[in-house]
């Protein structure tokens, strides 16, 4: 029997980490990235389990459904037993204040952040409705979902909304007979390549960059594979709650 898991964001930091902390024979990987998973790729030979690296920008969230009208033909449903989401991929760019971006800027931030991960559990849930097996999806979250930044206002504002769309997906689900568990989950500061971008912002952009050098310079912030592993464990073994927003910090 196979598990089958959807990631997106996979190629690089915390995305990474989950598709590596999930190589096991009995996986089956979509990784949906705009870069490729050649690591990766190698790494899953090792571990025989098969990898299907996507290359797929998901700002351009108008062929969303078709990719994973594509990918779910890959499944067999003989031998499923679960079907996972992993919604991470997420931009901080344009690190401004609002009235300072144009609308394509806007635009391309908010598919990326919020769209593209409602539009794939969409997809995801309308897909696997045939589907008899564990079925859960996770949205990666962030503190940024509750403290308002100066210049990161449409990462902050998607983050918040992903959150109230996992608790209100979570009631929707409640009432199907075979239903997705939804979790929205943050990790908290992780040594990535977005954190350390935030700390070489223009303080004329990015005020809150102090904070953010702080935390970096200090050795507060986790270390990726660290967290990857924590958060696959937790998730695999039924820790977080559906329909809740959850903090590793609680963990």
């Amino acid at each position: 029997m196979k598990k089958y898991f959807f990631i997106t964001g996979a190629s690089a930091g915390i995305g990474r980490s989950f598709a590596e902390a999930l190589l096991d024979e009995n996986h089956v990987l979509f990784l949906i990235s705009r870069s490729e998973h050649t690591e990766i790729s190698r790494q899953a030979i090792l571990k025989n389990c098969r990898v299907h690296g996507i290359s797929y920008d998901l700002s351009d969230t108008g062929g969303i459904r078709k990719l994973m009208t594509s990918l779910f033909d890959h499944i067999e449903k003989k031998t499923c037993s679960g079907l996972y989401l992993i919604n991470n991929a997420a931009v901080t760019e344009p690190v401004k204040p609002i009235d300072r971006l144009d609308d394509e800027e806007i635009q391309a931030n908010l598919n990326v952040n919020y769209l593209a991960p409602v539009i794939l559990a969409s997809a995801f849930i309308r897909l696997a409705e045939k589907f008899e097996v564990e079925k859960k999806i996770l949205n990666i979250s962030s503190g940024a979902a509750l403290t308002p930044h100066y210049g990161l206002s449409l990462y902050c504002s998607a983050k918040a909304a992903l959150d109230q769309f996992s608790r209100c997906v979570a009631v929707e689900q409640n009432h199907r007979r075979n239903p997705v568990e939804i979790h929205s989950f943050s990790p908290g500061f992780v040594d990535t390549s977005m954190l350390r971008s935030l700390t070489e912002k223009n303080l004329d952009d990015f005020a809150a960059r102090p904070l953010f050098e702080e935390v970096y310079r200090s050795g507060r912030a986790a270390e990726v594979q660290e967290v990857g592993r924590r958060v696959i464990a937790l998730w695999m073994k039924g820790r977080f709650r559906h329909g809740e927003v959850s903090h590793l910090g609680e963990y």
